[in-house]
């Protein structure tokens, strides 16, 4: 494993795990949370502008994930954050943030 897949893996694998404990509440608490939504925001920021930068490396490894949404989404965060709704944020971190994670752990196994 390259030292940038290994630094990615990490990454991703402590904002997978921040994410899911800023989510275990619901979403009506999620909304309401100035805290969770933070914490959210900024790791799907951190794993998009890390999918950003190594996007050729991870397109090879993984090219099932849709790499071109995750860095989509890290450019609303960064230059849009004023119209970034709470609940698609949540929606994304439930939904998404763990089908990536999923993803990444079956290719990690093959």
């Amino acid at each position: 494993m390259s030292s940038k897949l290994h630094q990615f893996t990490n990454e991703v694998g402590e904002s997978f795990r921040l994410i899911e404990e800023a989510t275990t509440e619901g979403l009506p608490a999620f909304i309401t949370d100035l805290r969770a939504r933070a914490v959210v925001e900024w790791r799907l920021y951190r794993i998009g502008e890390m999918s950003r930068r190594y996007r050729v490396l991870l397109k090879e490894q993984f090219p099932a994930v849709p790499w071109d949404d995750i860095i989509r989404m890290r450019h609303r965060l960064a230059h849009h954050f004023m119209r970034v709704e709470p609940h698609v944020t949540y929606v994304i971190a439930v939904v998404n943030v763990p089908k990536l994670q999923h993803a990444l752990r079956t290719a990690a196994n093959t």
